[in-house]
């Protein structure tokens, strides 16, 4: 069985390859802007987890949160999604949530804080944008 971190890296693939979907399915200029930041800091955490490569850097994440989520204030949709971005951007949401979970999972010692409030903060980005795409 895999750990946590293994398991978290898969669904990141997952979501970084929805999330490479919802590039071209997306039609706002702001939200075509973004996603590719958002992949990226998914593929650094996600390498992160994996390998000792340390190329991942909060200060970016934070950046997108402030840029993104704190701005826009985006409430939550009671409403499905209207377009086919907006969808592939939920689905994608809801994968770096899962990964979040996995990382967290462990035991209370062994959680990757970074990770998890990095995957947390990213999958706030997420929301954001798949409802500034509606």
């Amino acid at each position: 069985m895999l750990n946590a971190e293994k398991e978290a890296c898969v669904i990141l693939d997952v979501a970084t390859a929805t999330i490479s979907l919802a590039y071209h399915l997306v039609k706002s200029e702001k939200v075509k802007r973004v996603v590719p930041a958002v992949r990226n800091e998914l593929l650094a955490l996600r390498n992160e987890l994996n390998t000792s490569d340390h190329s991942f850097d909060p200060a970016r994440v934070d950046a997108l949160v402030t840029e993104i989520v704190e701005a826009g204030s985006s409430q939550p949709s009671t409403k499905l999604a209207t377009s086919l971005g907006s969808a592939t951007l939920d689905l994608a949401c809801a994968k770096v949530r899962y990964a979040a979970l996995k990382v967290g999972s462990p035991n209370p010692w062994g959680v990757n804080l970074l990770a998890f409030d990095s995957l947390k903060k990213l999958s706030d980005v997420l929301y954001a944008l798949a409802r500034d795409e509606e």
